[in-house]
């Protein structure tokens, strides 16, 4: 396996790590805390984003056009999520703030749901890039 590969999974587990440290970490903080939380993870998302734009750039016309559907599609739901947040932070009521609550934990479910599906896939994806390179090794042995 290629090590941009490698190294790209092993940035995925340490994102993971990351997230679930800050997670425990924010629990325990001050509701301004876990604010200034969320405006850095906005603004990481943003920068990660734009780092991975830019590479998707750079990729094939077939992997871009797919990943710039992909990229669509987030950014529209983050979006969607960014609007919702700000429409329910202008409502104080205890119950809102309760199901607010609620949907927030039913929207970071589906995101990990979203993200194992994008881990399924790129393992999908790496194993085939894999099956590939074999293949056009044992080829290109064939011919020597």
């Amino acid at each position: 396996m290629s090590e941009n590969v490698n190294r790209q999974l092993d940035d995925l587990q340490q994102r993971v790590a990351n997230l679930k440290a800050s997670v425990a970490s924010a629990e325990r903080e001050t509701a301004e805390q876990v604010q200034a939380r969320v405006e850095k993870a906005q603004a990481d998302a943003k920068a990660a984003q734009d780092e991975v734009a830019a590479t998707a750039r750079q990729a094939s016309d077939e992997a871009s056009n797919s990943w710039t559907a992909l990229k669509q599609d987030m950014k529209a739901r983050v979006q969607a999520l960014h609007d919702r947040v700000q429409a329910r932070h202008r409502q104080l009521d205890a119950k809102m703030a309760e199901n607010d609550a609620e949907w927030a934990e039913g929207d970071a479910e589906d995101a990990i749901s979203f993200a194992r599906w994008a881990i399924d896939n790129a393992g999908v994806a790496v194993l085939s890039a894999v099956k590939v390179r074999l293949r056009a090794n044992a080829q290109a042995a064939g011919r020597s």
